[in-house]
C-alpha cells in the first residue's frame, strides 16, 4: 500500500500561504455571496468555503450552536459490535463475529485521533462535506485520519468526483482536462462525508444582513444614545449691544450643553429632547437581529429550536435544549457510524476474511445504560424456570459483589422476610 499522502499541512501552508492574507469579510456584499454559493453548485468551493471559516468564528449564535452540536457528538462513545448471534448469516458463529470484532478494535485503537476525526465529519454538517485522509504506519496499517481544510477541494460539478486543491484556489475542475493546480484522488485512502442541505449554506446570506443591521445600529446609538440638551436662559438675560445674549453668558451656556457639565448662569434650566421615532428613541434594529439569530437557530437545529436560551424557563428550557442536541448527535452518530463502516471496516474486514461477510462494525452511540432492577428480575424469573444465571456475568451486569447466603447444613431453608407475591411487586416497580 502506497505510503505518500496528499495533505501534509506543513508543506502545504508555502502552497496556500496566501489565503492567510485574504479576508472574505472586507467589502463583502450580497451579491458576492449568491456568486460564491453559485459557484459551490458548480464544483468550485474555495472562495465560499473560506468565507465559513470567518462566519463559524465571528457569529456569537453561529458559534454556539456548534459549539453544542459537537459537544454533544463529543459525548459519544465508540465502540465495535458484532451481530446478534441469532441473525448470523447461515454457516457462520459467533466465534467467527468475534474474529472480526478483534480485528476491528485492534485496527480503531492504532488510530491516534479517531475523537478528532469524529468531531470533523461533524463538522461536515454544517459545510457541506468534510474529508479524512487514511495515514498508514510503516507496516501499512491505517494509524491516523487527517482532516483536510474544506477550502482545499474542488469537484467535477456538484456531485462530481473530487479532486485535491494544493493552493486553495478558486478553480474550476474537468477531469478531461487535468489542471496541474489539481490532483485527483484515490477514494479508498479517504473517508468522505456529504451533506445534501448544508446549515451554513442557509444561513450565510443572513450573515452579512446582520452585520450591515449591526452597523445601522451602531449609527442610531451614535445618533440617539444620548439625548440632546439645550439650555433655556431667562427673559432677562443679559443681550450685548447688537442684541444678542452676552458672549460670556452665551459661552457658559455652551459649555455646560456640550459635555453636560458646569456652572451655569442664574435663571437658566437644562432641556433634554429624546428623538427617534414615534416620540422616543425605540430601536427598530433589535428585532431584525433577533429574527436572524432564530434562523440560524432554526436551520442549526432542524427546526428542534427556535431560540438558544430562554428567559424565565429555568430548567425546563435548558433540559428541552439538551434533549435536542443529544437527539441531533444520535442521528449524527449513526451516519457517522454507516461511514465509517463502510469506508474503514469493509477494506479491513475484506482483506482479512475475504470470504466472510461482515459480522462485526463500528458503532458511535452513548454508552447503553444497564436496567439493574429488570437484569435481578430477570435471574429470579430464570432461575424459577430452573436455569442459574452465570455469577460473573451477573456481577457485570448489576456492578454487585454477590456472595452465596449460607445455610447450616440439615436446617431449612429461613423463610423470606418478604412474602414471594410482595417480593414480586416490589421488583415490578423497581423496573
Amino acid at each position: 500500500m502506497p505510503k505518500e499522502t496528499l495533505y501534509q499541512p506543513r508543506n502545504l501552508k508555502i502552497a496556500d500561504k496566501w489565503r492567510d492574507y485574504y479576508n472574505p469579510l472586507i467589502n463583502l456584499r450580497v451579491r458576492l455571496i449568491t456568486t460564491w454559493l453559485f459557484d459551490y453548485q458548480q464544483g468550485i468551493v474555495s472562495n465560499i468555503q473560506w468565507l465559513y471559516r470567518f462566519v463559524e468564528r465571528r457569529d456569537a449564535t453561529i458559534s454556539a450552536i456548534i459549539g453544542r452540536r459537537t459537544a454533544a457528538i463529543k459525548k459519544l462513545g465508540w465502540s465495535i459490535k458484532t451481530v446478534p448471534e441469532k441473525d448470523l448469516p447461515e454457516g457462520f458463529t459467533a466465534a467467527d463475529a468475534e474474529a472480526q470484532k478483534s480485528a476491528l478494535r485492534e485496527n480503531y485503537a492504532r488510530i491516534d485521533n479517531i475523537a478528532a476525526a469524529i468531531e470533523w465529519l461533524a463538522l461536515g454538517q454544517f459545510r457541506g462535506y468534510a474529508h479524512l485522509e487514511k495515514h498508514y504506519n510503516g507496516d501499512g496499517d491505517l494509524c491516523h485520519l487527517e482532516p483536510v481544510p474544506q477550502w482545499n477541494w474542488a469537484r467535477a460539478g456538484l456531485i462530481g468526483d473530487w479532486a485535491y486543491n494544493r493552493q486553495a484556489l478558486q478553480v474550476f475542475w474537468n477531469p478531461d482536462a487535468p489542471d496541474t493546480q489539481l490532483t485527483p484522488i484515490d477514494h479508498t485512502r479517504f473517508v468522505i462525508r456529504e451533506v445534501s442541505h448544508p446549515i451554513l449554506e442557509a444561513i450565510v446570506i443572513n450573515y452579512i444582513r446582520k452585520s450591515m443591521n449591526q452597523k445601522d445600529w451602531d449609527a442610531f446609538i451614535e445618533t440617539y444614545g444620548l439625548p440632546s440638551v439645550f439650555i433655556e436662559v431667562p427673559g432677562d438675560a443679559p443681550v450685548g449691544t447688537d442684541g444678542k445674549l452676552d458672549p460670556a453668558y452665551l459661552e457658559a451656556a455652551q459649555g455646560v450643553a456640550s459635555d453636560a457639565r458646569g456652572v451655569l448662569p442664574p435663571g437658566c434650566k437644562i432641556v433634554t429632547v429624546t428623538g427617534g421615532h414615534g416620540g422616543g428613541a425605540q430601536n427598530p434594529f433589535i428585532e431584525h437581529i433577533r429574527y436572524i439569530d432564530e434562523q440560524a437557530v432554526l436551520a442549526g437545529t432542524g427546526g428542534l429550536l427556535t431560540m438558544l436560551a430562554k428567559s424565565g424557563s429555568g430548567t425546563l428550557a435548558g433540559e428541552a435544549h439538551k434533549d435536542t442536541f443529544e437527539e441531533l448527535a444520535e442521528a449524527e452518530a449513526a451516519e457517522i457510524s454507516a461511514l465509517f463502516q463502510c469506508q474503514i471496516d469493509k477494506p479491513i474486514l475484506e482483506e482479512r476474511f475475504p470470504l466472510q461477510p461482515a459480522l462485526a462494525y463500528f458503532q458511535l452511540a452513548a454508552p447503553e445504560a444497564t436496567d439493574t432492577a429488570q437484569v435481578v428480575a430477570d435471574a429470579a424469573t430464570l432461575r424459577t424456570a430452573g436455569y442459574e444465571v452465570d455469577q460473573t456475568q451477573l456481577e457485570a451486569k448489576t456492578g454487585y459483589t454477590l456472595k452465596p447466603v449460607a445455610v447450616t447444613p440439615g436446617a431449612a431453608p429461613a423463610e423470606p422476610i418478604i412474602p414471594e407475591a410482595e417480593s414480586r411487586a416490589l421488583v415490578a416497580n423497581a423496573a
